[in-house]
């Protein structure tokens, strides 16, 4: 393009340049994240949070959940050897007697439970009982446990059979996680 003499500037011409038209910068070279890139990607990030944390949070019960099931069946194999050796059952008091709360706990020893010849390996987080049913002609293993941390306690029960059979296993809060 040639200049454009657009008048005097001080006893001399004037040359001006023309200007070009405004152009976009191609997108590789421009910089920064778009409003509508970012609300995408919150978007995916949203939905993926939606089904991974309620998926994590079960996974997290049914984990704090598996201390309860084979410490109910071992205390209950533990009274029926003791009502084969003895005859009777044995009613065994809350263990560890401390409030329930979602921390692990140290079994403390107590009579009724050394009468069982019972122990576990280490710390819980259920407190554990055994009473008597029917003037002690069955006995209910019962586990009481914080399992998803709100402080509200939850009740798995384990009624023994006195015929060798596996007994029977009710979670009485069983929509609560």
């Amino acid at each position: 393009m040639a200049p454009v003499v657009s008048g005097t500037c001080l006893r001399r011409p004037c040359y001006t340049r023309p200007v070009p038209p405004l152009r976009r910068a191609p997108p590789s070279s421009r910089r920064g994240v778009g409003l509508v890139e970012l609300m995408v990607a919150v978007a995916l990030i949203a939905v993926i949070a939606s089904v991974a944390i309620p998926r994590y949070l079960d996974l997290r019960r049914r984990a704090m959940r598996a201390e309860v099931v084979p410490m109910l069946r071992s205390i209950g194999l533990a009274q029926q050897s003791w009502q084969l050796a003895h005859g009777g059952w044995l009613s065994a008091t809350p263990n560890p007697s401390t409030p329930v709360s979602g921390a692990l706990r140290e079994f403390e020893a107590q009579p009724d439970w050394e009468a069982l010849n019972w122990r576990p390996d280490g710390k819980l987080r259920c407190s554990y009982s055994a009473t008597l049913l029917d003037g002690g002609e069955r006995v209910r293993v019962d586990a009481l446990c914080d399992l998803d941390g709100d402080r509200q306690v939850a009740i798995l029960r384990h009624e023994v059979a006195s015929s060798g059979a596996a007994g029977t296993f009710q979670d009485l809060y069983p929509e609560r996680y």
